[in-house]
């Protein structure tokens, strides 16, 4: 694909000569470009970890991922009467997929402007460094949305042949106004937040994009009624009026349907002036303040002024440190519970890998209560009647296990020669504040939410099976702790979470989760029994949480 990239850059030579670029070093540099694109992470791959720590064609996946996106969307030009309700939808999704896709995956390399370094230095014009840039953008966004299209512009071919034109009209207005929104969201960021902060926030967008992607794959056709597009009105609502894809929906209307009102002309002839202003404002305006925030952040500027915080004030005063005095009763186990309260809180590879299993989790749990038959009405009220709030109990589990799981991994996992070094006659202690931090913050707020809701759904009457559900998962924290949390957190690469013990250690979780779920499901409506038998796992977890301060340096797994 690289290849055949250049050779489409290459048609155009004579043209980028008359730029002033030299064309030999522009291909140099695009074809390093494009290289560092089939290596860098996507997010359709993101947290999916290879053996070797190599990633390859990953440019190669994001094509066929917005294929078949392109596809699942492509549907709605068939299934939907009103084609022009169609067009709000499918570029709704477009420019929401677009998006996301750009935040997410081609952030690090708008930031990134090391190759400054490598290039200015050398005879390269600036003519040709910035020429690279934009023909880089270029070619990143075109494959990824021609493959999107591709199947919209098949079915165009069979329904409506002469429609593709103003099909490909909209894509690129719909384009452009996303790269419009993009840059207007980051200069935003920039202008109200630190350069180091702008990094985290776009590490959340990561999130929410992978998070989004799954939950519009399980839940969009559980969710939404496509009947109801058959009598969709959709230019006589004025709040239409102030979505973007309803503008470019309006170009089909006046263009294909030739339905030319006021509302539509005004809403076709919005979409382009604010192209064209936007356009102009992007390559003025916005240019500039980026390229100066785009250094700061390749500098590594501090998030905040010197002399505004001290160790002191950020580790004991902040709520790390007031929740480690409150949880742990030792020097080591505070420590402990503060390094790995701030590790988890600003270490992004832990974030990327951590927080989108978590997000999985509640969108599958609704999924597991809307799906069976009916409107999404009746199956909302049959909620009520049977006993899935168990389900909503036991996927808490997975709110520990996936954060301990991948609290022993790090990408400069090297830098934990700290701990081993340190004088601790007995490590235990050390991986019991661990353990102490990653509940505290992961396990018992989520357990508390879900609690909350189970009782708004369910009423009082499952406050016991809730006490007994955090008896239990309790406790399947403390058995997957002693068992497979025996390392010192952070000191493990992360190329070891992809090794087939893990694995088996997974579906052995799994497995142990559903005992604990079958046997309580016995138990429902039994308060009094489901009470006593809190009381006793509740018990025993205090000799395993014991037996987890009592580990030694012989008992740790290197």
């Amino acid at each position: 694909m690289r290849n055949f990239l250049l050779k489409i850059v290459a048609v155009f030579n004579p043209f980028w000569r008359q730029l002033g670029a030299d064309t030999n070093q522009l291909r140099a540099i695009l074809n390093v470009k494009l290289m560092m694109d089939s290596r860098r992470q996507q997010a359709f791959s993101r947290g999916v970890n290879t053996g070797s720590g190599e990633t390859k064609n990953q440019d190669v996946i994001s094509v066929v991922a917005h294929l078949f996106f392109g596809m699942f969307l492509g549907v709605l030009l068939i299934f939907v009467p009103d084609k022009t309700a169609a067009m709000v939808l499918y570029f709704a999704a477009f420019m929401v997929f677009m998006a996301m896709t750009i935040i997410s995956d081609f952030t690090d390399v708008l930031i990134d402007v090391r190759d400054n370094y490598i290039l200015l230095p050398r005879p390269v014009s600036d003519r040709t460094v910035t020429l690279s840039r934009i023909l880089h953008i270029f070619l990143y966004l075109s494959k990824n949305v021609v493959a999107f299209i591709i199947p919209a512009v098949v079915i165009l071919a069979f329904t409506q042949p002469l429609g593709i034109p103003v099909f490909l009209l909209q894509v690129l207005i719909a384009l452009l106004l996303v790269v419009l929104i993009v840059n207007g969201i980051y200069l935003l960021l920039l202008r109200i937040t630190t350069p180091q902060r702008f990094k985290d926030v776009i590490s959340y967008f990561q999130i929410g994009f992978t998070i989004l992607i799954f939950a519009a794959y399980y839940l969009l056709p559980k969710l939404f009624d496509f009947t109801a597009l058959n009598s969709a009105a959709i230019f006589s609502n004025p709040v239409s009026y102030l979505v973007p894809p309803v503008w470019v929906a309006a170009i089909w209307e006046i263009i294909v349907n030739q339905h030319v009102t006021i509302v539509t002309v005004s809403l076709a002839s919005l979409s382009l002036v604010t192209t064209v202003f936007g356009s102009y404002l992007v390559a003025t305006v916005l240019a500039k303040n980026l390229s100066r925030k785009m250094m700061a952040i390749s500098q590594g500027k501090p998030a905040s002024g010197p002399g505004k915080t001290t160790g002191k004030s950020t580790s004991e005063h902040s709520l790390g440190g007031r929740l480690a005095a409150v949880f742990t009763n030792s020097i080591v186990e505070n420590a402990a519970f503060r390094f790995t309260w701030l590790q988890i809180s600003r270490n992004r590879d832990y974030k990327l890998k951590t927080y989108p299993a978590l997000g999985f989790i509640p969108i599958f749990f609704v999924y597991m209560t809307i799906n069976g038959n009916g409107s999404l009405a009746e199956r909302l009220e049959s909620l009520q009647e049977g006993e899935k709030y168990l389900v909503l109990i036991y996927i808490a589990a997975f709110m520990a296990i996936t954060p301990l799981t991948n609290a022993l991994y790090a990408d400069k996992f090297k830098a934990a020669w700290v701990v081993f070094s340190a004088p601790l006659e007995q490590p235990g202690s050390f991986i019991a504040g661990a353990f102490k931090a990653i509940v505290v913050q992961f396990m018992l707020p989520v357990y508390l939410v879900m609690w909350v809701v189970g009782t708004a759904i369910w009423g009082w009457k499952v406050t016991d099976d809730f006490v007994l559900g955090l008896a239990t998962i309790s406790m399947f924290a403390l058995l997957s702790a002693r068992l497979f949390f025996n390392k010192i957190p952070f000191s493990k690469p992360w190329s070891d979470l992809s090794k087939g013990g893990n694995f088996a250690k997974g579906m052995l979780a799994m497995l142990v989760i559903g005992v604990f779920g079958a046997v309580h499901y016995f138990l429902v409506d039994k308060t009094t029994l489901i009470l006593a038998v809190s009381l006793v796992v509740a018990i025993l977890c205090l000799p395993l949480y014991r037996s987890l301060k009592r580990l030694t340096w012989p008992q740790l797994q290197r």
